[in-house]
């Protein structure tokens, strides 16, 4: 929790706000108005300064880091890993 608050307190000291223009090319291409809805709709991190919709990339890149969907093959492979992991822990009687 506390890395949370130290890295909150240092992107607040030294990130800028950016608007939904900036977001475009990172978000691949979005309309800033489809962009600004989505932070409208609580789907996207956002600051409100008056009537000013406004972001963090770090928070946009982070965001979309959280959604993002894993192939069918990382799925596979994460799938190997979790049975081999199971047959470890059963082997090493971690459960009974």
């Amino acid at each position: 929790m506390e890395n949370l608050i130290e890295r909150e307190k240092k992107a607040l000291s030294s990130e800028p706000l950016v608007g939904a223009k900036k977001l475009i090319p990172l978000l691949g291409g979005i309309k800033d108005r489809t962009i600004r809805k989505w932070a409208e709709d609580g789907l996207i991190p956002y600051y409100q300064v008056g009537s000013l919709v406004m972001f963090r990339m770090s928070e946009i890149e982070e965001w979309l880091r959280d959604h993002r969907i894993p192939s069918k093959e990382e799925e596979k492979l994460m799938k190997e890993a979790r049975k081999e992991a199971a047959k470890m822990q059963r082997r090493n009687g971690e459960w009974d």
